[in-house]
């Protein structure tokens, strides 16, 4: 599956380029050793193994950054369909949505909400992968006392958009995203996901508030959920060999670890 939309190029850079090896881009990208005893590069793919009862299944481990962009594509897409089809894009006036339209409108409500869900998923999981295992943030919190979070403090206790604007340009030596055209398009999307996610209630908690279905109808939340791609893009172009970053965003370079012996190595590491 190659990612066609949302305007970013796709092509490939031959040999040199993790896309050249893949049928589908939501694989994980492979882990390559140079073998100094034998003089060879060695290509392994992560596998999983799920057992139930008396079955075990055996598969290839997906990127979850690229499951997440998958399903946020196609109901991009889906949802984009019903929006043309309604005519929600009307120049003046009034429009009502008939009783015959109603279920169409209902569908293009739940594309719309999976699109911007896994929008924002994408973004957690991308900038989640993107900090080392031992990074260290260092705050000053409101008592004046010096706080160290480690990685699993941050994943938990951090926003996504926190963790992106200021934990990820620290680790890429970025420039300021939010001065990017697209931050304030993110920040938009990350208040809607949040009110899908965390829906409050009105009359006196006897009722859902349903106001955020007339944000969605409004072409602009396209534009938010295209700015996750951006976010990605940011900073996929400032390291598009990471191990952990999805593939079918441009060229993707691989990374070759410099081993003695891939026999001895195989046995000391758990892949």
């Amino acid at each position: 599956i190659h990612y066609s939309s949302f305007e970013h190029k796709f092509s490939f850079g031959g040999p040199r380029d993790e896309n050249w090896y893949k049928d589908d881009l939501r694989n994980q990208r492979l882990i390559r050793f140079l073998s100094k005893k034998e003089n060879r590069i060695y290509s392994l793919s992560k596998g999983l193994e799920a057992e139930y009862g008396k079955v075990k299944i055996y598969f290839n481990e997906p990127n979850n950054i690229s499951i997440a962009l998958s399903i946020m594509k196609k109901s991009f897409k889906k949802s984009y369909d019903l929006y043309l089809k309604l005519n929600l894009m009307h120049g003046s006036g009034t429009k009502e949505i008939i009783e015959k339209d109603k279920s169409m409108l209902y569908d293009y409500f739940e594309e719309i909400i999976t699109s911007l869900t896994f929008a924002y998923i994408a973004i957690e999981s991308f900038s989640n992968a993107a900090i080392p295992e031992n990074y260290k943030h260092k705050i000053i919190n409101e008592k004046g006392i010096k706080e160290i979070w480690p990685k699993e403090s941050i994943e938990r206790w951090m926003t996504t958009s926190d963790k992106v604007s200021e934990i990820l340009p620290k680790i890429f030596k970025s420039s300021n995203i939010k001065n990017e055209p697209f931050w304030s398009h993110f920040k938009e999307l990350e208040k809607f996901r949040n009110e899908i996610v965390h829906q409050r209630t009105i009359e006196k908690g006897t009722k859902l508030d349903s106001e955020i279905f007339k944000s969605l109808i409004n072409y602009d939340i396209f534009t938010k959920i295209k700015s996750a791609i951006s976010v990605i893009e940011f900073f996929y172009r400032l390291d598009n060999a990471h191990p952990f970053f999805p593939l079918g965003l441009g060229i993707a370079t691989f990374q070759i670890h410099e081993i003695d012996d891939i026999g001895q190595h195989l046995k000391l590491i758990d892949i």
